[in-house]
């Protein structure tokens, strides 16, 4: 999936949700947003609705390490959707 238009409005507002996440993160790490996640990234993390760090790294392009840096925060974001 590449295109936000693919998602459904609960997918979309919670990707939404993510990419301000995201912009936090990276504003505070000093890095481009891209570097923490990619947009299909985050579409694929609304999409799957993970609800733990196990189902985390079952999403698409999300390793291990990601998941150690930045699994509870996107945790949170999706309770809170």
């Amino acid at each position: 999936m590449n295109s936000e238009s693919e998602l459904s409005e609960e997918e979309k507002i919670i990707y939404n949700k993510l990419k301000d996440w995201r912009a936090d993160k990276a504003r505070e790490a000093q890095l481009p947003a891209y570097i923490i996640f990619h947009n299909t990234h985050l579409m694929s993390i609304a999409r799957h609705k993970a609800c733990t760090l196990d189902d985390l790294e079952n999403v698409n392009g999300i390793g291990k390490r990601k998941v150690e840096k930045f699994g509870i925060g996107i945790l949170e974001v999706l309770e809170n959707a």
